[in-house]
């Protein structure tokens, strides 16, 4: 049981299973779609918000809200706890770039899995294909957190610049009970005075006995994005562009028009608190980079997701790392670090004496929270639709439209919750959540590119991670002492998370997942048996005659049920490479031990193997009630790979008598000639011969 709960998903079976064409999406996306998804997840509000707390410093209320990595270095050093951070002052450009550099660590990593699964389900999957089931639920599980509990947080953030806008230019108010969830409304009512002034009526409506508010601009945000991302990838993706596009020519015009306002005196001493605070600035300043991954969810719908993901990935995190770095060294130009101090809007602050600018700030603002509320709305639905597709979560959960070709169940769910609780609920003090939820992800995906480097390192690669497993590991060592500095209440909360994740696990995907039931199957009903009549032909001089086809028919009626043992490998002109991984040989007994048989249904038919293939195969073809054809050959690491075509016309070409055939190391013209013999010798029919013969020459 316990090495069940750590059984892998090999990498071509999860692309094999996202081929099929009832599984199939729009492949649209190309490198600068990609990058502008990568960018619309990270710029979001972090960047207007951030920048001056990393600058000036911070100060904890109490032991909960202090960060982990405060108590360790108390614990270490012998002194007390520190109940703060220091500021990492005009360094903050510093901080930027050493933020990016961590960042880039998992960034190549995920590069290098996204170009080898370019399957949907970003690190959920990865993790499935590497270090196993209950690791890939737990990422699946955690990275709720991220997408949907996130976009929580982002949607009532983004009803707040809504009502700002509006007040700012068109000097539109709303009432409070409209705007804002209720206990939100009634904090507000406590506070009084200036808290009220920017609504229009403050008293709340009366249901029932009982007062009401939510949060109607919320709800109508995730409304619009949920239907957009219903009704195509394309529609979504242009959107996005536009929408990044606009918040890129914000963050520019910050940087071009704060240029001329800079003082050069502001930016000394430039290291005040020396390294320690450039470090701490990067712990903080990093979270303003989370999101580049919500690219790899979009792999299937990537026209060449094995060239463009790397490049949508990386190039993305390059370009807001350029842009974070000369703009708070725009900001610490403009006015003294310290200004900053418990300032949640330093743009705003810095531009001060410009109203019109910090109307403009406020769209910038706006644009970028709708692009990370679009981007990870899009890719939660993909993560549920890949879990689905495992057995993981209901299969309900794993329709894609058939019109629009987009997982339409997934994404209206997703919607529904993200935007109830988005207008009844102001879960701002769970946003950390999210921040911790990616850097365990990151965590995994970096121990995941080291392990398929070890147990595949002869997989094809379009982008590979430098330094291995220096970087990966780095990667890991950045992302857990980011972790770590995490307030302790943060802690708390994602372990309760994680708790209620693997209580989920094991009451209801552990007893439904395709792979544990696939290895667990006995025959059934669903899968009708083959009629086997097997006359095998070896040169080593093994001879199976009727005898065997009672056992022979049981081993194959099983190995139906284990349809997870068929994997497909490299795609191929007319063929499909397919392998059988080496837990699957103890269907085999001593005596068959080197015959690497397999089968799956569809009509394959026989076809002559590549030519740069060195290796022996075995052709063999069943017929009643269906026909079958394999081609497989032992590979010296002890797998079997398995060739068939894909099944065109079935019934037209379906052969009539059971055929197998067995080479080692046989040139194809003495294959032909072998199919020759076989009809003479009764075999196989003349006419069902020359059929074989002629897709072997």
């Amino acid at each position: 049981m316990a090495l069940q709960l750590f059984r892998t998903k090999s990498p071509d079976l999860l692309i094999a299973e996202a081929a099929a064409p009832e599984r199939q999406m729009k492949r649209t996306l190309g490198p600068v779609a990609l990058t502008a998804i990568g960018i619309g997840a990270i710029i979001g509000a972090g960047i207007f918000s951030l920048t001056g707390t990393a600058a000036a410093g911070q100060t904890f209320a109490s032991r909960l809200e202090t960060p982990v990595i405060n108590f360790i270095q108390a614990w270490m050093s012998g002194t007390g706890v520190v109940f703060g951070r220091a500021g990492a002052g005009p360094a903050i450009a510093a901080s930027f770039v050493v933020a990016g550099i961590a960042c880039a660590f998992a960034a190549f990593c995920y590069a290098e899995l996204a170009s080898m699964i370019p399957v949907s389900g970003s690190a959920y999957t990865y993790s499935y294909a590497t270090l196993g089931e209950i690791v890939a639920w737990i990422i699946g599980w955690d990275l709720i957190l991220e997408y949907a509990v996130g976009n929580m947080a982002v949607a009532v953030s983004w009803s707040g610049y809504f009502v700002q806008l509006c007040d700012s230019l068109f000097h539109l108010k709303f009432p409070l009970w409209l705007v804002n969830d209720h206990q939100t409304a009634t904090d507000l009512l406590a506070k009084g005075g200036a808290a009220l002034e920017a609504y229009s009526s403050t008293a709340l409506p009366i249901i029932a006995g009982h007062s009401i508010a939510f949060n109607l601009p919320a709800l109508l945000i995730v409304a619009a994005v949920t239907v957009l991302l219903v009704y195509g990838i394309r529609e979504s993706a242009h959107t996005n562009t536009t929408i990044v596009i606009i918040k890129t020519a914000v963050v520019v015009f910050v940087i071009a028009f704060g240029a001329f306002m800079v003082n050069p005196s502001n930016w000394h001493p430039f290291t005040p608190n020396g390294f320690a605070g450039l470090m701490s600035g990067a712990a903080i300043v990093f979270f303003a980079f989370i999101g580049f991954d919500a690219v790899s969810t979009t792999a299937e719908e990537t026209r060449n997701p094995q060239r463009d993901m790397p490049i949508g990935i990386i190039v993305s995190l390059i370009i807001c790392t350029v842009l974070y770095v000369l703009m708070s060294a725009v900001l610490t130009g403009i006015k003294k670090y310290t200004i900053y101090t418990g300032d949640a809007a330093p743009v705003a602050t810095a531009f001060s004496s410009k109203p019109w600018a910090q109307a403009l700030v406020s769209a910038g603002a706006l644009a970028g929270t709708t692009s990370v509320l679009l981007v990870f709305q899009l890719g939660q639905p993909r993560i549920f639709m890949a879990m689905a597709r495992d057995g993981l979560l209901p299969q309900y959960f794993a329709k894609i439209h058939p019109r629009f070709r987009t997982p339409h169940i997934t994404t209206i769910w997703t919607g529904v919750v993200v935007a109830g609780v988005a207008m009844v609920t102001n879960i701002g003090d769970l946003a950390d959540l999210t921040n911790i939820g990616t850097l365990f992800a990151f965590i995994l995906v970096c121990f995941g590119v080291n392990v398929l480097r070890r147990v595949a390192p002869e997989r094809p690669r379009p982008f590979r991670v430098p330094f291995v497993p220096v970087f990966p590991i780095l990667g890991v060592l950045m992302c857990l002492v980011l972790m770590l500095s995490l307030p302790v209440m943060t802690w708390i909360r994602f372990v309760v998370w994680l708790a209620i994740g693997l209580l989920i696990y094991f009451l209801y995907s552990v007893r439904h997942s395709k792979l544990r039931r696939g290895m667990d199957a006995g025959i059934t009903e669903d899968v009708p048996p083959p009629l086997i009549n097997f006359i095998v032909r070896l040169r080593r001089g093994i001879v199976f005659r009727r005898s065997r086809s009672t056992y022979l028919s049981q081993f194959l009626r099983r190995l139906l049920c284990v349809r997870n043992s068929i994997v497909d490998f490299q795609p191929r002109e007319c063929c499909r490479l397919l392998r059988v991984e080496p837990q699957f040989f103890r269907f085999f007994d001593e005596e068959i031990a080197l015959l690497q048989i397999i089968v799956e249904t569809a009509g394959f038919h026989l076809f002559a193997p590549a030519s740069d293939l060195r290796r022996r195969f075995l052709l063999a073809a069943l017929v009643e009630p269906f026909n079958y054809l394999f081609v497989t050959s032992a590979l010296l690491d002890l797998r079997s790979e398995i060739f068939a075509s894909y099944p065109l016309k079935s019934e037209e070409r379906a052969i009539q008598r059971t055929i197998e055939m067995i080479f080692a190391d046989v040139p194809c013209h003495e294959c032909a000639a072998f199919v020759d013999g076989a009809a003479k010798n009764s075999i196989a029919t003349n006419s069902k011969a020359r059929t074989a013969r002629r897709f072997l020459c």
